[in-house]
């Protein structure tokens, strides 16, 4: 709902903005300029400062309706970090039931190859898992060391948004899926 200080065009460009980070593409989408213009014209937008209270608003209201913060975040993050492997198989190197994980490790699968074996007259199916998917640990761990400033990136705001962390997170797990994909 746009306020009495924000156009309807300038409260649109909040909402994008809330949702990509990137005040060009935002601009380009709610104004229809072209990409110069929309860079010059993003950043003024950027720079007022009822434009960024109203960002921070949407955010706010975002992550009270989804239950998400920033501890929510960064703990999966850690967990993607910090999974081992062998804890997903006994000790005769077959892969546990799901049952018997814990839930984060269950949260660290991205997916699985199942074969079924149909046997009985009933049709009583047998699945056994033959193989999981699991992320790479460097992509959470890059993330996580970018939100803790370790690396010469640009430099980030304190206590930033959960935007970011959710943006870092999004990017990593599209990269992780692209690699298994690929692999």
């Amino acid at each position: 709902m746009p306020t009495p200080e924000l156009t309807d065009k300038e409260h649109l460009f909040c909402v994008e903005y809330a949702v990509n980070d990137n005040a060009t593409k935002s601009y380009q989408r709610v104004y229809k300029g072209s990409y110069n213009t929309a860079r010059t014209e993003g950043a003024r937008l950027l720079a007022k400062p009822c434009i960024r209270q109203r960002i921070d608003e949407i955010r706010k209201d975002r992550n009270e309706r989804l239950k998400i913060d920033k501890d929510d975040i960064l703990r999966k993050l850690k967990i993607l970090s910090e999974y081992n492997a062998s804890d997903f198989y006994d000790e005769d190197g077959r892969l546990k039931p799901l049952s018997e994980l814990d839930p984060d490790l269950r949260y660290c699968i991205e997916g699985m190859d199942v074969s079924e074996k149909i046997t009985g007259e009933e049709g009583d199916g047998i699945s056994r898992l033959m193989k999981i998917k699991l992320p790479r640990k460097k992509d959470a761990l890059e993330a996580l060391g970018r939100h803790l400033q370790l690396f010469n990136d640009k430099p980030k705001e304190p206590d930033g948004d959960i935007a970011e962390a959710a943006r870092i997170f999004a990017e990593a797990m599209a990269r992780t899926q692209t690699s298994a994909d690929n692999g």
